[in-house]
């Protein structure tokens, strides 16, 4: 998940160049516990290809053979039913799993060179997660998500779609002031929705409704580094995307 996955999708698939270059690797590994976890970490440090990242967080790991920062971020059976988990031994440092049992649903397999088969998430899970990314982040790491989650909205019809947009959403183009990125945005939103419950449909909704009012601050708009009412115009046929299928 991440930049690196980002990078595979968009960069090496469909020679889209991200702005923000990877600055580490993020996994996310479903576990059942926190000890399923901590022996996780155990065992890729006692492989001698990981070492613990000093004082960082326990999930914070260095591979020694390509000098790049790991993240391992685990899911699952240690959920609470917030969507959130609470890092041990206190827990007093809490993350959000939205997105990433959905993501891991929408998983496909990929074989890189020289490496074994990973699991990567579609564009479409990816962005589910870069929103919820975003809303973290928007104020502790402004600039971080922004650009990628634009990114991902103007750029899919670009990735592999227009002849499946063609064929299955031809609507996508009845548009009189008809827009290519619009529409893959479009297109974008409702892979998104097909991945979601209701319940999770309305929470992107309260998340990206308020950056598509042009009265508002329109915060996403600004980090992203686009013109602002192109940026909000593609956020906007998001959520009346969404919306449609609340």
């Amino acid at each position: 998940m991440g930049a690196a996955a980002r990078d595979i999708r968009l960069t090496h698939a469909h020679g889209i160049e991200a702005q923000r270059k990877t600055e580490d690797v993020d996994f996310a590994v479903m576990v059942n516990d926190w000890s399923q976890f901590a022996s996780l970490r155990a065992n890729l440090i006692a492989s001698g290809y990981f070492s613990p990242r000093p004082g960082a967080a326990t999930h914070k790991l260095h591979h020694l053979k390509s000098d790049l920062p790991l993240d391992i971020v685990p899911f699952g059976g240690i959920e609470r039913s917030d969507r959130t988990i609470a890092w041990p031994p206190n827990g007093d440092a809490v993350f959000s799993c939205f997105g990433i049992r959905e993501a891991f649903a929408a998983t496909q397999w990929i074989h890189l060179p020289e490496c074994s088969p990973i699991r990567v998430p579609s564009i479409a899970a990816l962005t589910i997660l870069k929103i919820a990314a975003w809303e973290d982040r928007k104020q502790s790491q402004p600039g971080k998500d922004a650009p990628d989650l634009l990114l991902y909205l103007r750029s899919y019809m670009d990735c592999d779609n227009f002849d499946r947009a063609a064929t299955e959403h031809s609507d996508l183009f009845d548009a009189g002031d008809y827009d290519h990125n619009e529409a893959g945005a479009r297109l974008l939103a409702r892979d998104m929705a097909n991945l979601l419950d209701e319940p999770a449909i309305s929470l992107l909704l309260r998340i990206l409704t308020p950056e598509a009012d042009e009265r508002g601050a329109l915060l996403l708009a600004h980090q992203s580094g686009l013109d602002l009412e192109q940026a909000r115009r593609l956020i906007a046929v998001v959520c009346n995307e969404l919306a449609s299928r609340a």
